[in-house]
């Protein structure tokens, strides 16, 4: 099932009726796809007017929040001037209350499957390859997105992340997902380091977002380790990524953190007053 709004030049949306074009979906329109017919799963799909079958995947991951059509709204522009099909996975809080650590039970759906689903059906429709992908997470979003480029580094091509609660650091000794020995639940996730932090990796937090408010992890253990605050805990992550591509030798590394000044935790504010999407394209393609 499909249900769209077209953009117009000042990327406004108006409601129009979606079409089908012989290459994929229409360019210029925000098209909401539910995943295998099912209306709790789905996503934001977008295919910018400069289209071709030489557009790559730009995929962007909401937090708790869950403002995935802010985050399509929001990269648009980016989309049309490098040719990039915007994919913004939903995750349903009913569904995948625990996305960000890409499930925790035997009961609950993996959401790291989920998102694979979705960029095939995606890549499907927009007629391109989605072998490989530019990642984006912010907050809950960022955990899982740092969390899937460390256990699919194949298909990561680049990655940034804004403002994560806590961190998987790349400890072997430290059992997932504080690092990444293998955990019960996670058996079929084998983390090779020597392959992750070859991805160039971005870090944005907003200089403001030091409160430990409500939706922030905490524990002694995680203050103690990763640091009190989202600003901290980037910083702290971006180091160990660094610390430990300097052990392996491996030089090719990327792996840099920004603070967004005068931002706090606010989506919105960080896109409008820290011009967060210019450093996560200028970083895309620096490298």
């Amino acid at each position: 099932m499909l249900s769209s709004t077209v953009v117009n030049d000042n990327f406004l949306p108006i409601i129009q009726p979606v079409k089908r074009t012989k290459i994929g979906l229409k360019p210029g329109v925000i098209t909401f796809c539910h995943l295998d017919g099912d209306a709790r799963k789905g996503y934001y799909l977008y295919r910018p007017l400069t289209c071709s079958n030489q557009n790559t995947l730009f995929v962007t991951i909401h937090g708790i929040s869950r403002n995935a059509y802010e985050h399509v709204q929001s990269f648009i522009p980016y989309a049309e001037q490098h040719g990039m099909i915007i994919v913004a996975p939903l995750f349903s809080k009913i569904v995948f209350s625990r996305y960000q650590k890409m499930g925790q039970t035997e009961t609950e759906q993996r959401t790291d499957k989920y998102f694979n689903a979705i960029i095939a059906q995606a890549g499907r429709l927009a007629g391109i390859s989605a072998d490989k992908f530019y990642l984006f997470g912010y907050s809950g979003g960022a955990q899982f997105a740092h969390r899937y480029m460390m256990a699919y580094p194949e298909r990561v091509v680049s990655i940034a992340i804004g403002a994560a609660g806590w961190y998987t650091f790349p400890d072997p000794d430290l059992t997932y997902p504080a690092g990444i020995k293998q955990a019960p639940y996670w058996q079929d996730l084998i983390f090779q380091p020597e392959n992750f932090l070859k991805i160039p990796t971005l870090v944005l937090v907003g200089e403001k977002d030091i409160e430990r408010d409500k939706a922030l992890r905490k524990s002694r253990k995680i203050d103690q380790f990763q640091g009190l605050n989202r600003l901290e805990r980037g910083r702290a992550w971006i180091d160990a990524l660094n610390d430990r591509s300097r052990q392996l030798g491996i030089i090719s590394s990327h792996h840099h953190f920004i603070q967004l000044p005068g931002c706090d935790h606010s989506f919105r504010r960080c896109i409008r007053k820290g011009g967060m999407a210019d450093l996560i394209f200028r970083h895309f393609f620096s490298h």
